[in-house]
């Protein structure tokens, strides 16, 4: 057992390495981005807009296909190795930067490695129960905000690079992707000798125990065979009692069959190891063959919308403010590259503090929760900034900075509740044999937020009204759906339905014995 727990400890390092790699290639690689192409090939700017949105891109376009075939073969590991691989070769791609065009490409590549992170939050969704999913869910992003917090500090040193590899130059503009080729090459061997897939050592670990329950069993048979005569009719005696005993109430308490929903009884997985060899040609049936009537009644439902719709709006907004928080704090608070960096290292300090407090709130409050919490706060950051930065003088920093803060704080203290508490609803109340393809749709909405996001906020710069007043717009918007399906995203409803399953007398292991005809 212990050989188990160590092995599942080490298999949460290396996604938890997965989802750190990500955050500090996010920040190594765009921050020089704009220098990179605009240096060495004189490229327009919006090439700029073209090549941040291509790795959104193909993540959104490899994520469902990735998790469909995580879904599909059960062997997430292979998958989550060769995304690895991948991310190798577009970060080499990055480093040789044969053209723009060709950093394009590269950029192209790696989003389609970083379709991984949707495979491991459809084996997180498959093994993890609806307690301890939240928190997990919640180390895991929040590991990755530690790696946008040491992205900065890594490029302070790679700026210093001035050799060559060969033909080509290792300077400030290409070591990012030398450098991240390395370490995810370093992550791959990792996930080659330290990882196992998470289903395999839940199901040695059930093994595990019924071995042990089975040893217990024949150790009390043989101390039963140890006993002298009184012993052995004085037990004969207490069993024949407790049998009348059960007798009498079977007949007095009336018998009760628990009733399943439909949506319900899809949602109930079978302890692993214990399936009839029906459930198990129904559920590979149901995996090899989806309809357009499938994903129809699975996610064209009321609870699955609003929280696309959420996640939707939310990284909409999210990555919008991300992409004027520049150019507004250069115009009203004469703000350089310094004190940029000193700010998003505030800002990533703040949200893995509040990660962790989600994660402490996780065992005490409901998801949805958490969601309305993190939404009001949103609502209540764009609605600040809407009053904020139309009022703003340029010719007072001093003044505009207080505000400027508030909005900020409110911003990233929405973040976590939204990032981590949606994800993990999302994977309650979809079905458990789909969770990689769930999170691939779901990483698509999400794409599409990241990608128009920066857009209209890049697009509307000069109109804040307008542009702050879309977003707020929408994150109302998300918030009255949020309130008038809050019922339906109560998921204590299942927790009746398991008791009942498990307590009724049919599935009892102390029935064995009783004839199956009277």
């Amino acid at each position: 057992m212990s050989t188990l727990k160590t092995r599942k400890r080490l298999s949460y390092f290396n996604l938890g390495l997965f989802f750190l790699m990500g955050g500090i290639e996010y920040a190594v690689v765009l921050p020089t981005l704009w220098l990179y192409i605009q240096d060495r090939f004189d490229s327009p700017e919006y090439m700029l807009g073209i090549i941040m949105s291509a790795y959104s891109l193909a993540a959104m376009i490899s994520s469902p296909l990735l998790g469909r075939w995580a879904d599909k073969s059960r062997n997430p590991r292979i998958i989550i190795i060769l995304c690895g691989i991948v991310q190798v070769g577009g970060n080499f791609m990055y480093f040789i930067g044969l053209s723009q065009w060709f950093l394009l490409a590269s950029r192209l590549v790696v989003g389609f490695g970083a379709g991984g992170g949707s495979v491991i939050m459809g084996e997180i969704g498959r093994v993890t129960t609806e307690q301890e999913r939240t928190g997990i869910i919640a180390l895991l992003i929040a590991i990755r905000q530690c790696g946008l917090l040491l992205g900065p500090g890594l490029n302070v040193f790679l700026r210093l690079t001035d050799f060559h590899i060969g033909p080509f130059l290792v300077d400030k503009f290409s070591s990012p992707g030398v450098f991240m080729a390395a370490i995810w090459a370093l992550q791959s061997l990792l996930m080659v000798f330290l990882y196992k897939d998470l289903h395999k050592i839940q199901a040695e670990s059930i093994a595990e125990e019924k071995r042990t329950k089975k040893t217990d069993t024949i150790q009390n048979y043989s101390s039963i065979d140890n006993m002298d005569s009184v012993e052995r009719d004085l037990l004969h005696t207490v069993n024949e009692s407790d049998q009348r005993y059960m007798e009498i109430h079977s007949k007095t308490l009336p018998q009760k069959e628990p009733t399943l929903s439909r949506a319900d009884n899809s949602r109930l997985t079978p302890v692993l190891g214990e399936t009839s060899s029906s459930t198990e040609n129904l559920n590979s049936q149901e995996l090899h063959e989806l309809s357009w009537r499938f994903l129809y009644t699975e996610y064209v439902r009321e609870e699955v919308v609003v929280l696309m719709a959420v996640q939707f709006n939310s990284y909409f907004n999210q990555v919008g403010f991300e992409t004027m928080i520049t150019p507004l704090s250069q115009k009203f608070l004469h703000w350089g590259e310094l004190e940029n960096s000193i700010m998003y290292c505030c800002a990533a300090a703040e949200v893995i503090a509040v990660f962790m407090l989600v994660r402490y709130l996780s065992k005490r409050l409901q998801d949805r929760t958490m969601i309305l919490i993190g939404l009001s706060t949103l609502v209540l950051a764009c609605g600040w900034l809407l009053y904020a930065v139309p009022n703003s003088d340029p010719d007072k920093p001093s003044t505009n900075l207080p505000m400027f803060i508030v909005g900020l704080v409110l911003d990233m203290f929405a973040l976590p509740f939204l990032a981590v508490c949606s994800i993990s609803l999302f994977s309650k109340v979809t079905k458990k044999e789909h969770q990689g393809l769930s999170q691939g749709l779901r990483r698509i909405v999400v794409g599409c937020g990241m990608i128009l996001g920066p857009l209209w906020t890049g697009s509307a710069l000069s109109w804040p009204y307008i542009m702050l007043g879309v977003m707020l717009g929408l994150l109302v918007m998300s918030l009255v759906m949020l309130l008038l399906s809050y019922g339906r995203l109560d998921r204590k409803e299942e927790s009746p339905v398991v008791q009942s399953v498990q307590a009724d007398p049919v599935y009892t292991e102390s029935n064995e014995n009783q004839p199956l005809l009277s």
